[in-house]
């Protein structure tokens, strides 16, 4: 029975619904000027929590949101700290910082940079 379902269908309408959350996370920081360090930095944590997938069950071959992985572990009653999706989460939210900070280096050098 578990082959009859096709996922990717499922996936893709998240995927669009997840764009679209996205977008909405970005106009929430209005206030800050566009461009800013501020405003790249909080773009992160709404990347990560909307596009970051997780094994539903340590050993499990099947991925969901890792968000909504974590919040079913926290209603059933699970130690939510040692689940996977925690960890996938916070893989990736090191991951966006590392990119955010090699990005800003490499701006501040093309800055700096006189020839360019």
């Amino acid at each position: 029975m578990e082959g009859l379902i096709e996922y990717w269908p499922f996936w893709a309408v998240y995927f669009i619904f997840a764009l679209s959350g996205y977008w909405c996370w970005q106009q929430m920081f209005f206030w800050l000027p566009r461009g800013s360090e501020w405003r790249r930095f909080l773009r992160v944590p709404g990347a990560v929590i909307l596009f970051t997938p997780a094994p539903v069950a340590a050993g499990s071959s099947y991925f969901a949101p890792a968000v909504f992985v974590v919040l079913l572990d926290l209603m059933s009653g699970k130690n939510v700290l040692q689940s996977p999706a925690l960890i996938w989460l916070l893989a990736a939210c090191m991951l966006g910082m590392l990119i955010l900070v090699i990005r800003s280096v490499l701006v501040r050098i093309r800055a700096a940079d006189p020839e360019s």
